[in-house]
């Protein structure tokens, strides 16, 4: 049984050269220190803040590490220093010091580094065209300023799930990993995939070399199958007997039948470790240093069991946990949908039903907050995303709005605060600012005469009202009184409408949802 292993790494045995082959193509994690790991991630969003107070012209200009670092210490020493999130144990090490900068950088750069790669990693820095040359990301030096610290760790879980092979700039300059074009694996989903299939504790040993490896196979049902099939045949819950059996099938022993032992900072286990402390920093999973095993929490339990992608089902849970309509909460929830639309585009082309089942779990699990409904600013989003950022009505672009995309804005047909209206994409259209004013400014003849556009334009049909009562069961006999007296229904449609609500019924959860007051 064993053999399977040296059936899918064959390329990889019976040498050194091969061994040694095989654990370079290990993702490469930075690790300034293990046991602080959790602080790295407070450390950043202070780093955000001393890169924050550079020079504005200088974030749109290719950098060097070292050039960043030079900005910030100088800052420093002519007394520009962060308002929030001041961080003095980073200034007494890195900004404090009697050095020359040149003389202090060759003393603390190696470790300056380590967490400028998390920068990379992350996604606060960019690729400019070279290894070297790196670009500020201004948006995510935002999105980490404009996040309250008790939410931090919940937007670094959504940026670890999202995290893909295929764009991420740290991964891309690991001198041993070769992408190629259609390279698509997201290694945080498919290791909880993976513990979730295999059903049992897993070892920090066989995550990183099946898992955490990037080899010929790119694409992520092509690694997790072969992970899965790996995983079964391996001694349960036992790294020593797992690493034997490994280096048995494959032929890594030397001369003497002794197996190869691994160099300094050579274990797969060391090299992917800071990886898994996230993920465990982040609730995706147990990890226990001492035994080295790793398993589900209850948090991403529910993520592989959802039918939504796990990074969309997350980002669907921060959103609704960040989301406060303050002013800066509504710029940080600009940001985090706009680096997020790629993602979510990309998975309502996978799956024509995520639209739906986002939907139903809206449905299932309304925003409460302050002891009010809220709308839920991640539904609009898929809204937008659904009928491509234009006018419903007019097929035309407005204007280009701060997330890069046209500017439109999603309005409940039946309204949510006043009318008890379901928050589902369904009851939303996306017009541009002089559409959505009509309809709450205009005179009672041009609201009229709009809606009877958008039933010529077939954007108010009774198809849409239909989906809402059967798909949903979120249309009450209440709505359809509302809808016939907007004039958005006929009289005959109403009665139809009538009919199908007495044989779907009202979800239960929605009517009870509605006891609690709607927010404005």
């Amino acid at each position: 049984m064993a053999n399977i292993i040296s059936n899918y790494f064959h390329q990889y045995a019976n040498s050194i050269t091969n061994f040694e082959k095989f654990h370079n193509e290990v993702i490469n994690m930075p690790r300034p220190s293990f046991s602080e790991l959790g602080d790295p991630i407070k450390l950043l969003k202070s780093l955000a803040s001393y890169i924050s107070l550079i020079d504005p012209d200088f974030f749109d200009k290719p950098t060097n590490l070292k050039e960043i670092y030079r900005k910030i210490y100088f800052n420093y020493k002519n007394g520009i220093v962060p308002t929030h999130n001041r961080n003095l144990a980073f200034e007494k090490r890195y900004l404090n010091r009697d050095e020359s900068f040149d003389n202090l950088y060759e003393i603390e750069g190696r470790m300056y580094r380590h967490y400028m790669e998390y920068c990379l990693f992350f996604g606060i820095l960019k690729d400019a065209g070279s290894r070297v040359k790196k670009i500020i990301d201004i948006d995510s030096i935002n999105e980490l300023l404009l996040t309250p610290d008790e939410r931090l760790f919940d937007v670094f879980r959504n940026k670890l799930l999202d995290i893909n092979i295929n764009k991420n700039d740290f991964i891309k300059n690991l001198n041993n990993i070769k992408l190629k074009n259609n390279a698509d694996y997201r290694p945080a989903r498919a290791i909880l995939r993976y513990i979730n299939e295999l059903n049992r504790k897993c070892t920090d040993f066989e995550i990183s070399v099946l898992l955490g490896r990037v080899d010929d196979l790119q694409t992520e049902n092509e690694i997790l199958s072969r992970a899965v099939a790996i995983g079964k045949i391996l001694p349960a819950e036992d790294i020593q007997s797992q690493i034997k059996m490994f280096f048995g099938s494959l032929g890594w022993k030397s001369s003497d039948n002794n197996f190869y032992e691994y160099g300094d900072s050579q274990e797969p286990y060391f090299k992917f470790k800071a990886f898994l402390l996230f993920m465990r920093s982040f609730n995706l999973i147990n990890y226990d240093g001492t035994s080295n095993l790793i398993s589900l929490t209850d948090y991403s339990k529910e993520l592989v069991k959802a039918d939504i992608p796990m990074e969309v089902l997350d980002l669907q849970k921060l959103i609704g946990m960040v989301d406060d309509d303050s002013e800066d909460t509504n710029k940080l929830m600009d940001i985090i949908l706009r680096k997020r639309t790629e993602t979510i585009t990309k998975a309502i082309q996978s799956d024509g039903e995520l639209i739906v089942k986002c939907n139903q779990r809206n449905i299932r699990n309304p925003i409460i907050k302050n002891g009010k409904r809220q709308r839920s600013r991640f539904i609009a989003e898929l809204a937008k995303i659904k009928c491509n950022y234009l006018d419903e009505v007019t097929k035309k672009p407005t204007f280009e709005g701060k997330n890069g995309k046209n500017y439109v804005e999603a309005h409940h047909i039946i309204e949510f605060s006043t009318e008890d209206g379901p928050d589902i994409t369904d009851n939303l259209i996306c017009l541009g600012p002089q559409n959505h004013s009509l309809i709450h400014h205009g005179s009672d003849s041009a609201v009229s005469e709009f809606y009877r556009t958008c039933q010529t334009r077939g954007v108010l049909t009774f198809d849409r009202f239909k989906s809402i009562c059967v798909k949903y069961r979120c249309l009450t006999h209440k709505h359809v009184v509302i809808l016939e007296h907007k004039k958005m229904i006929s009289k005959t449609d109403a009665e139809e409408l009538n009919v199908l609500i007495d044989e779907y019924g009202v979800d239960p959860i929605f009517l009870s949802s509605l006891t609690t007051p709607a927010g404005d």
